[in-house]
């Protein structure tokens, strides 16, 4: 799984390339950035590009959307497993022991391929969807920081909304 999520140039040798985002060698991915740096960009562009070059039975996304929701519209998406927001606790149990049991199914499936998903598929004849988990969600920081002087202590908040993209592979 090699998703393409844009091109890069290299102006000295006027050459352009894509860029991929190569999950079969890297595995997990984490993106973290303040709010409006392209985070939602990128993840609608990755599932988009996995939509066009991969099928379901290549890859299954199963989207944790607890920011702002805007990732529901791949909710019919035919390699979108499932959309979970925040207030849907039945359907994130639910996903827990989904996962809990693939991951136990492919420990199983893999052993003799050396527990490598991509030696499973080159050898055994067999195809299985990669499953990528994404988690969005919006996190507070709260740090206090006491600072003790002779004469007072004194307290700095700082309170900073960040979001965060996870991008689990489980191959």
């Amino acid at each position: 799984i090699n998703i393409v999520i844009g091109e890069y140039d290299i102006p000295s040798s006027q050459k352009q390339a894509l860029l991929t985002l190569p999950l079969s060698k890297g595995g997990n991915t984490l993106v973290y950035g303040t709010v409006g740096s392209g985070k939602e960009n990128f993840i609608t562009t990755l599932i988009a590009s996995s939509m066009i070059h991969y099928s379901p039975n290549e890859i299954n996304y199963y989207i944790l959307d607890f920011g702002a929701g805007t990732l529901r519209m791949f909710r019919n998406a035919n390699i979108v497993a499932d959309t979970i927001t925040m207030d849907e606790k039945d359907k994130l149990e639910s996903l827990y022991k989904i996962l809990t049991k693939e991951i136990e199914d492919r420990k199983t499936l893999f052993y003799e391929y050396n527990g490598d998903y991509q030696t499973y598929l080159n050898h055994s004849g067999n195809t299985i969807p990669a499953i990528i988990v994404i988690i969005t969600a919006e996190l507070r920081l709260f740090v206090i920081k006491k600072i003790r002087t002779k004469k007072k202590n004194t307290g700095t908040n700082i309170n900073n909304a960040t979001f965060l993209l996870v991008i689990l592979s489980l191959q």
